[in-house]
């Protein structure tokens, strides 16, 4: 399972090992479990070590206006969906390499402190060797 927060995320995934595709073009489907609507994001491989695993950088934005799907920047909703990532060769051979499940958590509970209050709290303390209160 891959877990997207609001901002730039990284991926690391091993699609190299499944792709047969020479210098694939690759794009991410990502579908809404609730809406059942798909986005189809163009993400970029930036490892140094590509036969071994794949780097991706996907952003996603809480603004519909903000979204760019060809530089790899999505608009989602919080909530469950999949995923698919295909290579494209450029001309007309797609491949999906690996599918799954995706948590995107938009906005995640922040703690909140309690605000400071200047009232002393009221305590009562004995004495360690009698029964008296001590004032």
């Amino acid at each position: 399972m891959i877990k997207l927060n609001l901002g730039i995320n990284q991926l690391y995934l091993t699609i190299s090992e499944l792709n047969t595709i020479n210098n694939p073009i690759y794009y991410i489907d990502i579908t809404d479990e609730t809406t059942k609507l798909t986005e189809r994001a163009t993400i970029l491989d930036t490892s140094i070590y590509a036969n071994r695993y794949n780097q991706f950088q996907l952003e996603v934005v809480n603004d519909i206006n903000l979204q760019d799907l060809a530089n790899g920047v999505i608009y989602l909703n919080s909530g469950k969906h999949t995923y698919s990532v295909i290579t494209f060769d450029g001309v007309d051979l797609y491949e999906v390499c690996e599918v799954g499940i995706v948590k995107v958590v938009i906005e995640e509970n922040l703690f909140i402190p309690t605000p400071y209050s200047n009232i002393m709290p009221l305590s009562t303390t004995f004495s360690s060797y009698s029964d008296r209160m001590l004032n």
